[in-house]
C-alpha cells in the first residue's frame, strides 16, 4: 500500500477558495514570495510532498476501538470521551490532508440520532469532540446532534467542536450558531478549537 506523502505527490490538488487565494494575493502582493507570511498560506494548501514516507493509507480512527456496536461516525478510543465525524467536508483541504483520499460521507439525521443513542447508553461518557471535515459548514446537522444529544444523553456534560472555519473562510459561518450555543449553556460546557495549522 503506497504511504500517504507518495499518494499525495501522485493525486493531491490544491483545493481551496475564494477567500484563501485572497490570502495568499494579498501575502504576495504586500509580503512578497519569500516571506514567512506567503509562505504560511502557501505551505499549508499548494506546496505539494516531494519526499516520500512509509506511513500507511490508513482511516485515523482504525486504531484499536472498543465497544460492540459502534455506529457511523463515531471513533471510541476514550473511556470518557468519543469522536464523532459529523460530515467529511471541509472548506479547503490542506495538501497534507488525509481526509481527502477517504470516501465523501455526511451523517444522515438517523445516523445522528444512532450516535446520541449511542451515547446515551454508556455512563462512563461525559464528553463528544465533534469533528469532521468540519462540523462548523453544516449548521443544520451540527444543531440536530446537539440537540440529539441533550435530549437523549444526560450522561454527556462537554461538547467540544473542531474547526478551521475561522481561518478558511469566515465568511461562512452561520451567525444562528452563537444563538443556538446561548441556548444549551445550562445544558453543556461548549468548547470550540481552532485548528490554525498542522
Amino acid at each position: 500500500m503506497a504511504g500517504y506523502l507518495e499518494s499525495i505527490i501522485r493525486n493531491q490538488h490544491c483545493k481551496t477558495n475564494t477567500y484563501i487565494n485572497g490570502l495568499l494575493e494579498k501575502a504576495r502582493n504586500e509580503y512578497g514570495v519569500d516571506s514567512s507570511e506567503f509562505k504560511g498560506i502557501y505551505n499549508q494548501y499548494f506546496k505539494i510532498p516531494s519526499k516520500k514516507s512509509a506511513l500507511k493509507n490508513r482511516r485515523y480512527y482504525e486504531a484499536e476501538v472498543t465497544g460492540k456496536d459502534i455506529p457511523k461516525g463515531l471513533e471510541r478510543l476514550y473511556r470518557r470521551s468519543v469522536a464523532i465525524d459529523l460530515l467529511s467536508a471541509c472548506a479547503c483541504e490542506c495538501v497534507y490532508c488525509a481526509r481527502g483520499y477517504f470516501n465523501r460521507f455526511a451523517l444522515s439525521n438517523t445516523e445522528i440520532q444512532e450516535v446520541a443513542k449511542y451515547c446515551a447508553n454508556d455512563k462512563f461518557l461525559q464528553e463528544v469532540l465533534i469533528t469532521g471535515g468540519d462540523p462548523m459548514i453544516a449548521p443544520s446537522k451540527l444543531k440536530l446532534l446537539i440537540t440529539e444529544l441533550a435530549s437523549k444523553a444526560p450522561n454527556i456534560k462537554i461538547i467540544r467542536i473542531g474547526t478551521r472555519l475561522p481561518v478558511q473562510d469566515p465568511e461562512m459561518f452561520d451567525p444562528s450558531l452563537f444563538t443556538f450555543f446561548e441556548s444549551m449553556k445550562k445544558r453543556f460546557i461548549i468548547e470550540v478549537a481552532l485548528q490554525a495549522n498542522h
